[in-house]
């Protein structure tokens, strides 16, 4: 074996992993800096989605929803609890209680099946002519502001100007009815 060959080849072979060396750490780099990136967008990234039976555009991310899709939910509850006589009552019961959240469903039966029987006791029939829906992305709830009327016998009563705080929960994917209900005066921002 020749001494000055072997010399050479060593040297070589310390060149090839000191190469290898410094391409295994621009990959680990690489990769971190990949990882980091793919953590950080998973949480910004947000879906419009233009359904055609929606009025305007939304985005939905992975733990909230944009303000127009808040307040078209908004129009639609106060439609299924507020524009209510003895006979759509109970329709609109079954339409909002798969929206309802499932530790508020109970409450929110309840309820309707009190409003239900009032109606029905006093010939009754409510509904609301919204004046502002006022939605906060960051409490992901609705301030709808109106005017309720309630007729009894056919006969309207003096409507009143309300204010119902609805709040929303996304999670799964789904946008669930947390709360509904009116605010007092003073408690109106």
């Amino acid at each position: 074996m020749n001494p000055d060959q072997l010399t050479r080849d060593m040297r070589e072979l310390r060149l090839r992993a000191a190469r290898l060396g410094i391409l295994s750490l621009v990959l680990a780099v690489a990769v971190l800096v990949l990882g980091l990136v793919v953590l950080r967008t998973l949480g910004m990234q947000r879906t419009v989605v233009t359904p055609p039976t929606v009025s305007r555009e939304f985005w939905v991310s992975h733990d909230r929803v944009s303000a127009d899709y808040l307040q078209m939910m908004a129009e639609f509850v106060c439609g299924l609890v507020l524009d209510v006589t003895p006979e759509s009552v109970s329709w609109k019961k079954k339409a909002l209680l798969p929206l309802v959240a499932p530790e508020s469903s109970a409450g929110f039966s309840m309820r309707m099946d009190r409003e239900a029987e009032r109606l029905k006791k006093m010939n009754g029939s409510t509904y609301f002519s919204a004046q502002t829906y006022d939605a906060d992305e960051d409490a992901q709830s609705v301030r709808a502001t109106g005017i309720l009327h309630t007729q009894i016998n056919g006969h309207e009563t003096t409507p009143r100007q309300v204010t119902y705080l609805i709040e929303f929960d996304y999670r799964g994917g789904r946008e669930h009815l947390a709360r509904f209900s009116e605010e007092e005066a003073h408690e109106k921002r």
